[in-house]
């Protein structure tokens, strides 16, 4: 899970840091993707989140991130 978030965040983020509500949405969006994957566990997203989280990055809910990305 932490390569996954080094990932995230690299695409994501600014220097390693989640710091705007329009990354947030793009990191929401892309852990809904994951969470609709069959084969992904809910503990591995969990330790994902608490990953995020350690950059900045906090939960929002689908409709604002849709909002912020499609503005």
């Amino acid at each position: 899970a932490k390569e996954l978030a080094k990932s995230i965040l690299s695409t994501f983020s600014t220097d390693g840091r989640v710091t705007t509500a329009l990354q947030k949405s793009y990191i929401k969006q892309y852990l809904n993707t994951l969470y609709e994957s069959e084969n992904i566990d809910s503990d591995y997203i969990k330790e994902l989140i608490i990953n995020l989280k350690a950059a900045g990055y906090t939960d929002i809910t689908d409709t604002a991130s849709e909002a912020f990305i499609t503005s």
